[in-house]
């Protein structure tokens, strides 16, 4: 496997599931039009009642790719989804070289991913964390807001340079380093936050890239779409619509910025 996948979801997000096995998590598209083996997976917690579970078992086997733990599926237990993904990780797969990170309403554009991954400079791929860097961001202070972290929990005022938790890549390398790091850590309920924190303290930086988008699209534009890396806040519509526009247009209709397919180029935050 050169690309493991990992995509945060939850048990009634059948739809969005659906949407990314048939688009650009498609395992079989990815080996035929790029040839790599990827593989898919999503990360589940608990389901809310037993014909949830019930209806997940039979998704899970119809299409092998849910990873599934015992804890409340929640915003503020998306950290505790980390780590366990990231011990998962450590244990089962920790041979595979890269992993995309991402939620299940991402868009992605799959080749410029693997285009990036393929051209990456060997003194870079073992501690390669790359997104959309967010720096200076400030602890929320108030206990009514679904991001507030108490002084206890996490003393300074702002977070390390993180990237956004909607899609990011790194190494395998670097996800084992993040676990133990992890094991030493005092969890917050701001999971790409607490990612942050784990890379300042094993002395990395992430590493900003433009082609990660933290935010959807209006109106589908192909050729922007084979400028980015991902797309985030994506209905299932418009996922499958953005891959149907994106996998019959003609690059050379585009202009040159996008027929030379655009892989930005990224440098660590904070050197």
């Amino acid at each position: 496997i050169f690309l493991l996948v990992a995509i945060k979801s939850a048990c009634n997000n059948k739809n969005r599931r659906n949407a990314i096995r048939k688009t650009w998590g498609d395992e079989r598209w990815v080996k035929s039009e790029l040839g790599v083996n990827m593989r898919r997976v999503f990360l589940l917690g608990a389901c809310p009642n037993e014909n949830s579970q019930d209806k997940l078992a039979s998704e899970n086997a119809e299409h092998e790719d849910i990873i599934q733990w015992n804890f409340q599926d929640s915003f503020r237990n998306l950290t505790l989804k980390e780590c366990l993904y990231l011990q998962w990780f450590s244990k089962s797969c920790r041979e595979v070289p890269y992993i995309f990170k991402g939620d299940d309403d991402v868009f992605v554009n799959i080749k410029n991913i693997v285009i990036f991954l393929k051209e990456l400079p060997e003194n870079r791929r073992k501690n390669l964390f790359v997104g959309s860097v967010l720096n200076g961001s400030p602890r929320i202070l108030n206990p009514a807001s679904k991001y507030y972290v108490s002084y206890n929990l996490f003393p300074e005022k702002f977070y390390p340079a993180y990237v956004s938790g909607g899609g990011f890549v790194m190494s395998g390398a670097m996800a084992i380093r993040l676990f133990q790091a992890s094991l030493q850590s005092r969890i917050i309920p701001i999971d790409d936050a607490f990612m942050g924190i784990l890379v300042k303290k094993i002395g990395e930086y992430p590493q900003d890239d433009r082609g990660y988008k933290s935010w959807g699209m209006r109106k589908i534009d192909p050729c922007r779409l084979a400028r980015i890396k991902t797309l985030h806040r994506m209905t299932p519509d418009q996922l499958i619509q953005a891959w149907s526009e994106y996998v019959k247009l003609d690059f050379t209709t585009c202009g040159k910025e996008t027929a030379d397919v655009l892989v930005t180029r990224t440098k660590p935050v904070g050197i």
